[in-house]
């Protein structure tokens, strides 16, 4: 299927689901706010962690894009 025709699907569907909407008749564990800064916690340290694992090509791809832009401009 073509890109074209999955965006308005998929917009159509999600707006279907959202005016499908019902009440809730539940209640939310007091576990889960404990569980969702686990979640933030882990998501930042993994990005903590991958930013450091790859830190010298971050650096060395800026420099050579930096390095490039001003051999460019003079």
């Amino acid at each position: 299927m073509r890109r074209t025709r999955l965006f308005p699907l998929l917009s159509i569907a999600l707006l279907l689901l959202v005016l499908s909407e019902r009440p809730a008749e539940a209640y939310i564990d007091p576990g889960t706010a404990s569980y969702v800064f686990q979640m933030i916690a882990g998501a930042a340290l993994g990005g903590i962690f991958l930013v450091r694992t790859y830190w010298n090509r971050i650096v060395s791809s800026l420099r050579s894009r930096v390095s490039r832009d001003a051999t460019r401009n003079h």
